[in-house]
């Protein structure tokens, strides 16, 4: 009980949407083992009983009534025992729960949710491409790393009155560009396109 949890994922919807429905489930099962700790402690019995007969009424009114319940099969009450005593749990659980601290509170409920840092590296990556190009025009004494542009601005490059280095960014040249091509011809994110089945 208490210990932090957290769920790693993507930034996907769906996966958002998991990691609330986890931290959900993982707090009934916090409240549902302070439950029973409290039943099984010396405390007031009485107070835990109460809690029964509330639930068990609550539970019966569900499924139509005692007359109701007696016509399920055994398997069916006992799944209906079995809901009733989490339950009672959950709720004695609870009550313990208020009895903490606020700092023993925020310790208990403790949840984090982390996206992959995927985005973040390309953007690091990015970044770096874009300042090894400054230092090239600002040191390079021109001896920046061959322009690999696409075959369309190659093609507006020897058309155009414009230098080529004018048309090629930081993106088109050196090591960054050279992986993203090599990326694409042997792991495709198009499957009709690229090498990687032959690769």
């Amino acid at each position: 009980m208490g210990e932090d949890g957290g769920y790693l994922s993507d930034h996907a919807s769906d996966q958002k949407k998991l990691s609330t429905v986890l931290e959900q489930y993982r707090r009934e099962c916090d409240r549902e083992l302070r439950g029973e700790a409290a039943m099984l402690s010396e405390g007031d019995a009485e107070e835990w009983e109460q809690v029964f007969v509330e639930k068990g009424k609550q539970l019966m009114e569900e499924i139509g009534g005692p007359e109701h319940y007696l016509e399920l099969t055994v398997d069916e009450q006992l799944q209906f025992t079995r809901r009733l005593v989490r339950e009672v749990q959950i709720c004695l659980g609870e009550q313990a729960y208020q009895q903490l601290s606020p700092e023993d509170k925020e310790i208990v409920d403790y949840w984090v949710w982390s996206g992959c840092a995927m985005h973040k590296d390309l953007n690091a990556m990015k970044g770096g491409v874009d300042r090894m190009s400054d230092w090239w025009a600002e040191f390079g004494n021109g001896a920046a790393p061959t322009a690999l542009m696409s075959k369309f601005k190659a093609v507006a490059a020897k058309s155009s009155s414009l230098l080529e280095e004018g048309l090629a960014t930081a993106g088109d040249r050196g090591g960054a560009k050279l992986t993203g091509l090599l990326g694409s011809l042997v792991k495709h994110r198009e499957t009709k396109k690229g090498h990687q089945e032959r690769f």
